[in-house]
């Protein structure tokens, strides 16, 4: 592949990076880290190479214009144009760099293309790829039980083809073919360019930066890449100006006197129990003005320490310190960026309730206190 068909396929491995790279901010991602094209990582396989917590992710991808091109055996195990080794074999060959990595690692082809629905007789391979997949190797990377081949299922009727696949890239002991089958993913029939664009844009819209944002991401991918930039979520956030977006300069310590204050059992008792039953996440406390939020939580914080308060504050047409630093810190809290809570109950709790609180939050007048706790 040359000349604009190249281009085109480095465009669509930039854009996914893109949406790589915001996986990293998200609520709860177990991501710590992403690079691209980045050799040293592990070279054939190194278009994305995405870290978390516990794993590692090496992810090659392959861009095709025609809606209708499929992977199958035959060309898979074929070399390339302009290389000597197979698109299979350079898959295997990464695999052996990183085969010795403590944690759990997946090698990850990812494509527009499909699995072919032909068998290949004629070039030995007596099952389509589609049947492959299905019958044997997700089965067979899925399997607890089953580390070496001749216990996985299906094995007998699929003996020929691996005995190929073992000679055709290149390891020398069935151990190793193993475990390399048992890492590789293939992601395929995935969206095409345009629909992986928009599926950008709707994600940062979703995390309240805005679509506009979109090409200026793809080009940091760009950089990054050509930089071999080991990428973190500080990186993301202060490339996209995020950095001090969510950084609230007001104290949230308010005075109050203790023996002036009337006592609101159930609000009490409700964050009490919200704060027993969850292991983390947010409650959001909101109501008109002066109606005793400030006041009920600052009594909440003398004996309830693991938590931690935020106001917010909004009235329209003023525009003082206060009401001009809610709508962003707002809406970037309800469209899920990652702050203090990383947990799948405060993104769900965010999906359910993000749309009601920027509406208060922005629209009507409105005093609205976060409490986090961890």
């Amino acid at each position: 592949m040359g000349g604009i068909d190249a281009q085109a396929g480095f465009y669509y491995q930039n854009v996914l990076g893109a949406l790589r790279a915001l996986d990293l901010i998200e609520l709860g991602s177990p991501l710590v880290s992403v690079s691209f094209d980045n050799p040293s990582r592990a070279d054939t396989i190194d278009d994305i190479v995405a870290e978390g917590k516990d794993f590692t992710e090496f992810v090659q991808v392959k861009w095709a214009q025609d809606s209708d091109s499929s992977f199958t055996f035959a060309n898979l195990t074929t070399a390339e144009d302009g290389s000597s080794e197979s698109l299979l074999a350079k898959l295997a060959a990464g695999f052996r760099k990183i085969q010795n990595l403590g944690e759990t690692k997946r090698v990850i082809l990812h494509s527009t293309k499909r699995a072919g629905v032909t068998a290949q007789t004629s070039k030995g391979f007596s099952k389509s790829l589609v049947e492959f997949l299905h019958e044997f190797h997700t089965p067979f990377y899925t399997g607890t039980l089953n580390q070496e081949l001749h216990e996985a299922q299906n094995y007998t009727n699929y003996k020929e083809i691996l005995d190929s696949l073992f000679n055709l890239t290149g390891f020398t002991d069935q151990s190793s073919f193993a475990a390399f089958l048992k890492s590789l993913r293939f992601n395929l029939s995935e969206p095409d360019r345009e629909s992986l664009v928009l599926r950008l844009k709707m994600r940062l819209e979703k995390l309240g930066i805005g679509e506009r944002k979109a090409g200026f991401l793809i080009n940091k991918v760009v950089e990054w890449s050509i930089d071999k930039v080991i990428v973190r979520a500080v990186d993301v956030l202060r490339e996209l100006g995020l950095n001090d977006h969510h950084v609230d300069s007001l104290k949230q310590n308010f005075p109050i006197d203790i023996d002036r204050i009337v006592p609101v059992p159930a609000v009490v008792e409700a964050i009490d129990k919200a704060l027993d039953a969850l292991p983390s996440g947010y409650i959001l406390l909101e109501g008109e003005p002066g109606v005793g939020k400030s006041t009920a939580l600052s009594t909440l914080r003398i004996y309830r320490r693991d938590v931690t308060l935020e106001y917010f504050c909004f009235i329209p047409n003023e525009y003082t310190a206060r009401s001009r630093r809610l709508p962003p810190i707002c809406a970037s809290r309800v469209n899920s960026l990652r702050f203090k809570v990383e947990t799948r109950w405060a993104r769900s709790s965010t999906e359910r309730n993000g749309p009601s609180c920027q509406r208060d939050c922005t629209s009507a007048s409105a005093d609205c206190l976060v409490s986090f706790f961890a």
